[in-house]
């Protein structure tokens, strides 16, 4: 059984120490205090967790409003496509008084704009699953679409992930494959999600549950 285990626990560890490194790195750190009053006065106006609020802005961008993703339209701290984007500020814009040009860089949009996100995205996976989503099952949502974790969450454990998305997978290899190049399982690959989020989510955490008692 160990030998099956080792594997796994290696992969683990990798991802435990990368995320970690990032979390944990000055620059990192200055982002973050920059932006946690935010992410939490954004939480207390939207309803929106604010331990999923802030472990998605700070795997997405690492709090850096003028991120870019060089594989897709990804632009912003919470790192909305050009098609996602409009639909949300079409959607939610106008209750927190955006127009339909608020940039994606504006970082206070963007983490208004997730905050629905995270919400609408926790709806659909409550009717799609028949139970409430994990945060990290939410996260996953945001990073491949409601309907891509949809179909993620639902597939067979045993199935390769990027043949559930095989688009997703082409554009982003390290969700999908490990560093020597083998396709993850679904069962890895949701193993591995939720070990990234639960580790960016507990570096987060003692600052929020601070700022949340202080207001």
């Amino acid at each position: 059984m160990l030998h099956k285990l080792l594997p796994l626990l290696a992969v683990l560890l990798s991802v435990f120490a990368h995320d970690a490194y990032a979390i944990n790195s000055q620059a990192g750190k200055a982002a973050w205090k920059k932006h946690q009053q935010l992410v939490v006065n954004v939480s207390h106006k939207t309803g929106a967790d604010p331990v999923t609020l802030a472990a998605t802005c700070g795997m997405e961008s690492g709090f850096k409003a003028k991120a870019k993703n060089k594989r897709s339209s990804a632009t912003g701290g919470c790192q909305f496509t050009a098609k996602t984007w409009p639909v949300m500020l079409k959607k939610h814009g106008r209750k927190y008084g955006l127009s339909m040009g608020t940039p994606r860089t504006n970082m206070r949009a963007s983490l208004l704009m997730a905050a629905e996100y995270t919400k609408d995205n926790a709806n659909v996976l409550r009717n799609v699953l028949g139970r409430k989503p994990t945060r990290a099952e939410v996260y996953m949502a945001h990073l491949l679409g409601p309907t891509g974790a949809s179909k993620m969450l639902t597939a067979r454990n045993g199935k390769k992930a990027a043949r559930v998305l095989p688009d997703a997978a082409s554009r982003n290899r390290k969700l999908f494959y490990t560093d020597s190049g083998r396709a993850r399982s679904v069962s890895q690959f949701k193993q591995y999600v939720a070990w990234r989020f639960n580790t960016h989510a507990g570096s987060y955490k003692p600052d929020i549950v601070r700022l949340v008692a202080a207001r």
